[in-house]
């Protein structure tokens, strides 16, 4: 058997090659890097998209509490008038009931008068 002779350049290439290891480390950090850079850019449009729709549920909001404003006020006046009405009502019956019970007693005295009683 032949025994094979080491050279030096075989005895470099098995020692330790720190400029070799550096640049490996720095290629997989670029690609790390890189990834991140792509995910960050993917999630800046995506929260983009997200603060625009909640701008835009922002504005609706906006009109959906103006109309709840202006119905609230609407509902008052409702309120008002019929409270007003009911209050005209009441003085109505109150008239009615007034006028029924003068009625009856002028209707006794004249039954009464004719001797209808």
């Amino acid at each position: 058997m032949k025994k094979k002779k080491t050279t030096k350049q075989a005895i470099a290439v098995r020692e330790y090659d720190s400029q070799r290891e550096t640049r490996v480390l720095l290629e997989e950090m670029h690609r790390g890097i890189e990834t991140i850079g792509k995910q960050h850019g993917s999630m800046a449009a995506r929260l983009d998209r997200i603060e625009s729709k909640l701008s835009q549920q922002d504005q609706e909001l906006q009109i959906i509490k103006a109309n709840v404003h202006e119905n609230t006020s609407e509902l008052k006046s409702v309120k008002t008038a019929v409270m007003e009405i009911d209050a005209k009502v009441d003085k109505l019956n109150t008239k009615f009931d007034t006028n029924i019970s003068q009625n009856e007693d002028r209707f006794n005295k004249i039954e009464e008068k004719l001797g209808i009683a």
